[in-house]
């Protein structure tokens, strides 16, 4: 098996994971931004698209393979508070691409898997990136931490929301 294929593997297992979690947060918190919190259920999703499209293509000097929109939308340094009266995809379509848009970006990476950017990338964490190949296996670190706020989304939007005890139960067995 090939790196390429190896971390594709390990992308998709964390995006599944993404999507589960994502669907045990009721439809109706998508949308809601804890306090102390920057972003929603559906930003995170939508950050998970555009990323990798930004590591690769981007550095590329391509265009991403996703809608123009999803940086504005998703982009590291975006925010739901700026989405005003835009209509966005469903959450649904959003999860569906998030994992249709990593099989076919990783198609069409590896080719591409050790070509050099024109120049590095420092990441928002350090980590110096100088090939699409680098890049994605970053991405899957991203990918976890991006996990771990959703569940931890999901636990504060809990801890606000009023629950009942068979609620209770029901969230401790997941």
């Amino acid at each position: 098996m090939t790196i390429s294929k190896t971390i594709l593997g390990y992308t998709l297992a964390l995006r599944r994971t993404v999507s589960e979690v994502v669907q045990t947060i009721p439809e109706k918190h998508w949308e809601t931004i804890p306090s102390g919190w920057s972003n929603n259920a559906r930003w995170h999703v939508g950050h998970l698209i555009i990323t990798p499209q930004r590591l690769t293509y981007g550095q590329l000097k391509q265009p991403v393979a996703v809608s123009q929109e999803y940086q504005k939308w998703f982009a590291r340094g975006s925010s739901p508070a700026a989405w005003a009266d835009d209509v966005l995809p469903e959450m649904v379509h959003l999860l569906d691409e998030m994992i249709t848009s990593t099989e076919a970006l990783f198609e069409s990476m590896t080719s591409r898997w050790d070509d050099p950017y024109s120049q590095p990338m420092v990441t928002s964490s350090g980590a110096i990136l100088h090939t699409p190949g680098e890049a994605l296996t970053f991405n899957t670190a991203h990918d976890g931490i991006h996990l771990g706020c959703l569940y931890g989304l999901r636990h504060a939007l809990s801890a606000e929301a009023p629950q009942s005890n068979q609620d209770r139960r029901k969230s401790a067995m997941r």
